[in-house]
């Protein structure tokens, strides 16, 4: 924790990011309700790239040049993303940063957490019943079950705001 001009240590919080609703609602709801001058966030997203990693998925035969095609279209995907993302953190004057890594969404945020010394992890929830987290996972069951700090789940709209864990 790095001290802030109050006096009072600043807060390290991560927060995970996507291009749902469910992303933009944890992340208005914290800077609405939790965040104070001072506190450095954390913007984590995790690229998949599922479409060319799991080709059952698809339904579809990769050559080696359509990877690559696709690899950078969903770079660029992403790379708009993270700059959408910057960009709302500018204009709320925000300390902090975008981290862009790939892999399991879940595995990122418990990593940059770690790493980062994070004090606190906030994310999204999409409301997923028991059916579809058990064959699909879910970002914050993980981020719950794995995290070293605090961890707040802000629930879609509509439903009980927060869960948080210790």
């Amino acid at each position: 924790m790095s001290a802030t001009e109050e006096g009072r240590k600043s807060t390290v919080v991560v927060m995970g990011i996507d291009e749902s609703e469910h992303a933009d609602y944890a992340f208005k709801w914290y800077m609405d309700n939790g965040h104070k001058e001072g506190d450095k966030v954390l913007l984590v997203h995790a690229a998949q790239y599922k479409s060319i990693t799991n080709p059952v998925m698809t339904g579809m035969v990769w050559s080696p040049a359509m990877m690559v095609e696709e690899l950078e279209r969903e770079k660029k995907k992403v790379s708009r993303l993270i700059k959408k993302w910057k960009k709302k953190m500018e204009e709320l004057k925000v300390d902090g940063e975008t981290v862009w890594e790939e892999g399991d969404p879940g595995h990122a945020i418990v990593k940059v957490a770690k790493e980062k010394g994070a004090d606190l992890i906030v994310v999204g929830c999409r409301g997923a019943g028991t059916v579809r987290r058990t064959l699909m996972g879910s970002v914050s069951t993980f981020v719950l079950h794995h995290s070293h700090v605090p961890v707040f789940v802000c629930r879609h709209k509509g439903s009980h705001p927060a869960i948080v864990h210790n």
